[in-house]
């Protein structure tokens, strides 16, 4: 088939779109190759609920690659109902060479046709030279709308926040580790102190549960039951894991809070950031090789406390956990956990997590149930 136009596929930007970074997992690899692994208890197929004692407590071993991935869920393409100027430039300035009409008007702008784009099928499409489209046209241009995409959130993720993870993390564990010893309240600065709560707030809102005060909103939106109800034909789909009207608009939501984020530093992920700021400290929890923390595809999270207040609680390497309580702005709190509280918060994470990641093969995955 000729092309009257080449799709913006991106091919040097990954479709298979990590919600939890393998740069975050590689902590919890079992291997010294260069391909990392990892073992996972997977709740959704070992775990039995109904019947705890006959679960299959077995561990699997998984590339990082493989796992906490979705296709596509970071690109924005055309039929999104969400997308912002620069992805609308980006996907239909290239359309603006041809002559397009539909229902007897022009579509003169990439705005016009970003609107119209539900009527794809009823344009009318000429060249620049005056000939009308083909069906071979027709059939290049509707292939080029459903292969173009928008990769910006996806390069911004590496660039932002995945890149620099493990420097960032290691150094700041070893800070965290020293201030404790010399029980000084130093060697870490505000901007890192910020930059923590950043992460904190990516790897909840990333999650594939993503962040409960969101969800909480979007579970009582308008028509939220007709959304629900309104699937969406598999060939129909931008996102081929939005199966019905309410997942696409979810969905729609989450990339524009990213990008607001990520792109002008504001939106809801930024107010959450400042009331943290404004309100609490981090927490250091610590432990060593002998009782490490586990984690999984819900590394950060709001997890209820013994007395019933809810915290927010963010798994950072297998030997460094952190909690967000009160406590003067720009300070920070260290604590070195027993075994048993270690075992408490692994609980936790096991309880909101699907995917456990574990670091030892030896460990008895019971014990987070039982």
């Amino acid at each position: 088939m000729s092309e009257v136009i080449k799709a913006k596929k991106n091919d040097d930007i990954a479709t298979e779109q990590h919600m939890i970074p393998r740069t975050y997992l590689k902590k919890w690899k079992h291997n010294t190759g260069k391909q990392d692994r990892l073992w996972v208890y997977d709740k959704s197929l070992k775990y039995n609920k109904n019947n705890v004692k006959d679960s299959d407590w077995s561990l699997k071993s998984f590339l990082t690659k493989e796992i906490m991935f979705k296709e596509g869920f970071y690109d924005i393409k055309a039929g999104s109902p969400y997308m912002p100027d620069d992805a609308i430039h980006y996907i239909y300035d290239d359309i603006l060479q041809f002559d397009i009409s539909f229902n007897g008007k022009k579509l003169n702008t990439v705005f016009e046709l970003n609107d119209n784009y539900s009527n794809l099928d009823k344009w009318i499409i000429r060249k620049s030279n005056g000939d009308e489209f083909t069906e071979e046209d027709y059939a290049s241009i509707k292939k080029y709308f459903k292969e173009s995409r928008w990769t910006y959130l996806e390069k911004a993720w590496a660039r932002s926040y995945e890149d620099g993870w493990s420097r960032f993390v290691t150094l700041l564990e070893n800070q965290v580790r020293t201030a404790y010893l010399q029980k000084k309240n130093t060697h870490i600065t505000n901007s890192d102190l910020v930059l923590l709560i950043k992460y904190t707030l990516i790897y909840n809102w990333r999650s594939i549960v993503g962040n409960e005060n969101f969800n909480k909103i979007y579970a009582n939106i308008p028509l939220e039951d007709v959304l629900r109800e309104t699937e969406i034909p598999e060939d129909e789909r931008t996102y081929i894991e939005d199966y019905t009207a309410y997942d696409q608009f979810k969905h729609a939501s989450l990339l524009k809070g990213f990008v607001d984020y990520i792109m002008n530093d504001t939106g809801k992920i930024k107010t959450y950031e400042l009331a943290i700021i404004k309100e609490l400290v981090p927490v250091f929890l610590l432990t060593d090789s002998n009782y490490t923390f586990i984690t999984s595809d819900v590394p950060s999270f709001e997890r209820v406390r013994k007395d019933g207040y809810k915290e927010l609680f963010f798994v950072a390497t297998p030997t460094m956990a952190i909690g967000y309580g009160r406590g003067d702005r720009g300070k920070f709190i260290v604590n070195e956990l027993t075994p048993d509280e270690v075992k408490m918060y692994n609980k936790s994470v096991a309880e909101y997590g699907t995917q456990l990641v574990i670091k030892d093969s030896n460990f008895d995955v019971r014990d987070l149930f039982l």
